[in-house]
């Protein structure tokens, strides 16, 4: 009976401490609207430091977007004109690619 009365105690405690340190629903970034359409193009280049997105708008008209990185900061904002494209680079050893987002 006394090993009953523990592991329900772990299994509360655990419980618990689960719920204390789950993020909350909202974590998304303020910012990001959503997907970037498929006209902006993001081939991942990864790499012993981390990983690199290129970033290319073969839309028509101007386009805000962001690279998403799970569990490290996510980029800033970028503007890119029709044809332009920009390098994002993430050097380190928790980050990966998510997606890319407007903004």
């Amino acid at each position: 009976m006394r090993l009953i009365k523990r592991l329900a105690t772990a299994v509360a405690v655990t419980a618990t401490a689960s719920v204390a340190f789950a993020a909350p629903a909202s974590a998304a970034p303020a910012t990001a609207t959503g997907t970037a359409p498929s006209c902006v193009k993001r081939p991942v280049h990864y790499n012993q430091d981390g990983f690199v997105v290129q970033l290319i708008n073969t839309c028509a008209s101007t386009k805000r977007v962001r690279v998403i990185v799970d569990w490290a900061p996510d980029s800033a904002c970028y503007t890119l004109s029709p044809g332009e494209e920009a390098w994002y680079r993430y050097e380190g050893l928790t980050g990966f690619y998510d997606s890319t987002a407007t903004c």
